[in-house]
């Protein structure tokens, strides 16, 4: 608001004093600061309500973008496998789903050219096991 110093309020106080006089000063230097904390208080409501309102349009702004962004991915992903083959040039037939009866043996055409099933298990790998002289994770040497 205004910058007021010290000579500044010196002098409005001096002439309030003269204008005034000493008995009604105190009440209306009450009253006059009442008003100023009244409109301080309406000043900051007012400034953070404009915060508030421009935090809202920029967090709609970024849920509109990132909404649209989603919707671009979702129709990517609703491509078929044919129209993903064709995008890529190929026949289609990379994309068959792959289905195992209940014995566990492969459907037909699943063969490898080995002649091994193709199945989705995935073998045991080195990397995981723990040497016989260390402790598994979560455990400590003497318990």
């Amino acid at each position: 608001m205004f910058d007021l110093g010290f000579w500044e309020l010196l002098l409005i106080g001096t002439i309030a004093l003269l204008v005034i006089g000493p008995e009604r000063l105190p009440e209306v230097a009450r009253t006059v600061g009442g008003w100023v904390g009244k409109l301080r208080r309406y000043v900051s409501s007012v400034r953070s309500d404009i915060d508030r309102e421009l935090r809202t349009e920029e967090l709609r702004k970024m849920m509109e973008s990132q909404q649209s962004e989603l919707n671009n991915l979702r129709q990517r992903l609703e491509k078929t496998p044919e129209e993903l083959d064709q995008d890529a040039g190929g026949d289609g037939s990379q994309y068959a789903v792959r289905a195992r009866d209940d014995g566990g043996s492969a459907a037909a055409g699943e063969e490898s050219s080995s002649g091994e099933a193709a199945g989705t298990e995935e073998a045991p790998r080195a990397d995981r096991t723990e040497p016989a002289d260390r402790p598994a994770t979560g455990e400590r040497k003497g318990e």
